[in-house]
């Protein structure tokens, strides 16, 4: 350096540019954060109080009466594990897919509840006071949106090419 050479180049080490993430990552990233750990949150504060949710749930009057306890064990579980997904990158896709359908079909259940004016607590997260009221709606339909677009935006690390016998 002394001698002038390299002067006024920049350095960059090695791998620092594979940080910088396109704005598709940076939101897909960002969305799959989110969600997962809504989810994650969601799960584990249903998981402590069964038989709270277990009420709620059946107060939406969507599910046979003998459904409802399996329902409510299981959910717990499965937003637990969608929020594990999402958080950690693995079977993203998957998750991705799972909190769609999981988002999609709690819309439908707060918004026929809505419908029929059933007065009912949310019981999404956990067995605190939380009517069901269209804000409760636009949250679930905005979460809905957020889980399709980070379905959509999943990278697609799966899928292979298939060789063929004429290979």
């Amino acid at each position: 350096m002394a001698n002038g050479a390299g002067a006024g180049r920049i350095r960059r080490l090695p791998g620092l540019h594979q940080l910088a993430l396109s704005p598709l990552r940076a939101f897909h990233l960002a969305v799959r954060i989110g969600l997962g750990a809504i989810f994650l949150y969601a799960g584990a504060v249903k998981f402590l109080d069964v038989r709270a949710l277990a009420i709620d749930v059946a107060n939406y009057r969507l599910l046979p009466e003998w459904s409802v306890p399996a329902f409510a064990a299981a959910l717990p579980g499965v937003e637990i594990v969608c929020g594990a997904s999402l958080l950690s990158g693995r079977w993203l896709r998957a998750g991705a897919w799972l909190a769609m359908l999981m988002m999609a079909a709690f819309s439908v259940a707060t918004g026929q509840a809505l419908a029929r004016g059933i007065d009912l607590d949310c019981g999404c997260f956990g067995s605190g006071r939380a009517p069901v009221t269209m804000l409760t709606l636009g949250r679930d339909l905005a979460l809905l949106a957020a889980a399709v677009a980070a379905t959509l935006t999943a990278p697609d690390r799966d899928r292979r090419p298939v060789a063929t016998a004429v290979d």
